[in-house]
């Protein structure tokens, strides 16, 4: 589970939508494990 306080890597576009790199980023706030919806970043 991920929680609050952990820095996590996210695949992010890039401008041609084609590639993917990985950014880091911080978890601010802990949701329940049932919520499936996007991340805010």
């Amino acid at each position: 589970m991920i929680s609050e306080g952990q820095i996590v890597l996210l695949k992010f576009p890039q401008t041609d939508q084609k590639e993917e790199k990985l950014r880091p980023a911080l978890i601010l706030h802990e949701f329940p494990e049932d919520v499936t919806t996007d991340l805010f970043v």
